[in-house]
């Protein structure tokens, strides 16, 4: 019988969430999404930002910016904890 991908390789075996335990893949989300994902318009974005209150932004070139996912979802996270008392 032959052997399993766990069984070749222990560090890369999936958990029940399907994770592999390697630290998660960083991206790059753009106004849109971040838009789409918080709720919040773009206006409301950017004077979060000018308040030190929302994740700044990285230039990707010129005219081209994106937030770190994870960055956006950590904000996210804290405003849901700061509104239920810290149970997020």
């Amino acid at each position: 019988m032959k052997p399993t991908a766990a069984q070749r390789n222990p560090s890369n075996t999936r958990t029940a969430h399907g994770d592999t335990g390697a630290p998660p893949r960083e991206r790059f989300i753009r106004q849109r999404e971040v838009q789409h994902i918080t709720g919040i318009s773009r206006t409301h974005v950017y004077r979060l930002i000018a308040a030190g209150e929302f994740p700044k932004p990285v230039r990707l070139g010129v005219q081209s910016v994106a937030w770190l996912e994870s960055e956006v979802t950590a904000w996210m996270q804290r405003k849901i904890a700061a509104v239920r008392g810290g149970d997020a």
